[in-house]
């Protein structure tokens, strides 16, 4: 269970699919067609709660006719498993995942797998491909706000990996919440700790019980830090940053440093990001809105580089295109490739909000 189902740039035509549990909109139809077929999918974190729900839809664009077995898990473990039936070239979507499928109310995680194909044996590939997207929103007199978390290939952190989420801040307009879940029958321990350029400001342990999920919130004040996650089992971690007025979200997995990396850092006064701004390896710039730094650009000694805003990272080997994205509570344009001889140079650059 290593894989999550994720977003990747394939186009893939779905207008012949119909059968939805509730009504799907065209963006819903459309958005599938980015996503990986899969025989195995996790939702990490989902929710019924307040004015939270979670939106789901899945596809299936075989020939054939299968189920799919849908297994909740909440913060002490099993909560209840539906078979999912997939007519050929269908799909189904809910508005209201939870209530719809399991009458549940609460939070938890969510486990996807589509019946064998055949007698090939019990393995990934011998199994049925389907498609999914999944969001958190909450709907209110401004609109609907959406948290994706079905948006990446989320990592399975194991005992002795060295994993953090960057740029956390916690403030009076922007809260983080970080969660776990456990997909083994094995209790598992974790520590999460939250530092910024001041030192450690808070740590976070989970006690784990077999297929269980939990999400905490970080209570200390943090500018621009980062979270060390330890574990001493196989977990799907994540956090997610909100923005306190309207609830709108941005859900991150964790990153593994390469071998033999340091630890992150982020100190001292930074130049502004600006248009024609050049980085050679190990340079860094600041994102600023108004007076406040609200981000970072950095290029590392192999020659990647990441855009950091918020609880959102984004690194590539060869260019960013960020235009007029929403990233946090802000709209950013963002432009910037990567020279033959490693630099990087910005070439557009824009925010607002």
């Amino acid at each position: 269970m290593k894989h999550l189902i994720a977003c990747c740039a394939l186009l893939i035509h779905l207008g012949t699919l119909a059968f939805a549990e509730t009504s799907v909109s065209e963006r819903d139809v459309n958005a599938l067609g980015y996503a990986r077929p899969t025989s195995l999918a996790v939702i990490p974190t989902a929710a019924h709660v307040k004015s939270f729900r979670t939106r789901v839809v899945i596809g299936n664009l075989t020939s054939h006719e299968y189920s799919i077995t849908a297994t909740l898990y909440g913060p002490s473990g099993l909560v209840s498993q539906k078979i999912i039936s997939m007519p050929a070239t269908h799909y189904r979507g809910w508005d209201n995942f939870f209530r719809s499928l399991f009458n549940y109310t609460g939070n938890g995680s969510v486990v996807l797998q589509s019946e064998r194909d055949g007698e090939a044996g019990d393995t990934a590939e011998s199994r049925y491909k389907f498609y999914l997207t999944a969001e958190v929103y909450a709907d209110s007199e401004n609109g609907r706000f959406t948290t994706p978390v079905v948006n990446g290939i989320a990592p399975l952190v194991d005992e002795g990996d060295r994993a953090y989420n960057f740029g956390i801040s916690v403030n009076e307009h922007q809260r983080t919440n970080i969660g776990a879940f456990n997909p083994s029958d094995e209790p598992v321990s974790i520590q999460a700790e939250v530092s910024d350029e001041s030192g450690l400001v808070e740590t976070l342990s989970f006690e784990m019980a077999p297929y269980s999920w939990q999400q905490k919130p970080i209570r200390a004040t943090v500018d621009f830090g980062w979270i060390e996650w330890k574990t001493s089992g196989g977990t799907y971690l994540w956090a997610v940053s909100v923005d306190n007025r309207s609830n709108d979200g941005t859900l991150v997995y964790p990153m593994k440093p390469e071998e033999g990396a340091g630890p992150p850092t982020e100190t001292g006064e930074l130049q502004a990001c600006t248009a024609e701004t050049v980085l050679q390896s190990g340079g860094q710039c600041s994102l600023t809105s108004g007076d406040s730094r609200i981000g970072t650009f950095t290029v590392n000694p192999n020659g990647t580089s990441c855009l950091s805003v918020g609880s959102f990272t984004s690194c590539s080997g060869a260019s960013h295109h960020l235009r007029n994205t929403a990233v946090s509570q802000y709209r950013i344009t963002f432009v910037a490739g990567r020279s033959e001889d490693g630099s990087w140079t910005i070439s557009e650059i824009s925010i607002s909000g």
